[in-house]
C-alpha cells in the first residue's frame, strides 16, 4: 500500500492503486479536497458538479431524490481537516447496489472516506468512481422501479420510530444479499466486521448499526 502526506490538504491518503502515476494521484487528491468541501458545505449543487455526466442522465425523475437523501446523510457532521481515505479498483462483476439501481457507466474504483465527529462517532463514506475528461468523478445510479417509493417510505418510518423500533424496522428491510453477509459475519463471531460492513452499505451511525446486527444475532445469527 502506498502511503503519503499532503499537507497543503492536510489528509492522510491511502491509496491501494500500486504504483499510481503521478497525474491520477494528483487529480485524485483534487477530487477529494473537492469532495470534502462540497460535504462541508452541504451543497447539492457542487456535489452534483463531482457527477459524472453519463451517470445522472437516468429516465426516472426520482434519482435526484435518492441523490439528495445520500448528500443529506453524508452531511451529517463535518470531516475535518485530517481524514483518510483510499481508492482501490472496483472488484469485477455487477456494481454495488445493482439489486436497486441501473449503471448507464460503470463504475471502475471505490472512494472510502474514514470519518472521525467532534463526539468520537464514525462514519464512512463510500463512493463508486470513474474518470472522465482526465479527472475523477462519483458514479450515480438509476433507480430501478420501486427503489424511490422504498427509500422515501423507509426514511419515514426510521424517522417516527424509537431505537429499538428503528434498529427492528432496518432488519427487516435489508435486502437478502446483505442480510446474508451479516448474518455470515455474525455466526463467524465477527460482529464488529458486520457493524463496519453494515455502516457502509446503509450511512447509519454506530449506535443503530451495532444495534442493528445485534437484532440479527438474537434471531439467529450468531
Amino acid at each position: 500500500m502506498k502511503r503519503s502526506l499532503l499537507p497543503a490538504l492536510g489528509l492522510a491518503l491511502l491509496l491501494a492503486l500500486g504504483a499510481m502515476p503521478a497525474l491520477a494521484q494528483s487529480e485524485a487528491d483534487d477530487f477529494v479536497k473537492t469532495l470534502i468541501d462540497a460535504i462541508n458545505g452541504k451543497s447539492t449543487e457542487k456535489r452534483m458538479a463531482l457527477m459524472h455526466t453519463g451517470s445522472t442522465s437516468c429516465e426516472n425523475p426520482g434519482q435526484m431524490q435518492v441523490l439528495e437523501e445520500q448528500f443529506a446523510r453524508q452531511s451529517r457532521f463535518p470531516i475535518p481537516g485530517t481524514v483518510a481515505w483510499r481508492l482501490t479498483a472496483a472488484r469485477p462483476g455487477r456494481p454495488m447496489f445493482s439489486d436497486r439501481f441501473d449503471y448507464p457507466v460503470r463504475p471502475t474504483h471505490i472512494l472510502q472516506l474514514d470519518v472521525k465527529g467532534e463526539n468520537n462517532e464514525s462514519m464512512y463514506v463510500v463512493l463508486q468512481v470513474a474518470r472522465q475528461g482526465g479527472q475523477w468523478r462519483e458514479i450515480a445510479g438509476c433507480p430501478k422501479a420501486g427503489t424511490v417509493t422504498v427509500a422515501l417510505d423507509k426514511r419515514v418510518a426510521v424517522a417516527k420510530a424509537g431505537a429499538d423500533d428503528k434498529a427492528e424496522l432496518l432488519v427487516k428491510t435489508l435486502s437478502p444479499k446483505l442480510k446474508d453477509a451479516l448474518v455470515a459475519l455474525v455466526k463467524a463471531d465477527q460482529k464488529d466486521a458486520a457493524v463496519r460492513v453494515y455502516r457502509e452499505a446503509s450511512a447509519q451511525d454506530e449506535a443503530t448499526a451495532k444495534a442493528v446486527i445485534e437484532k440479527l444475532a438474537k434471531q439467529g445469527g450468531g
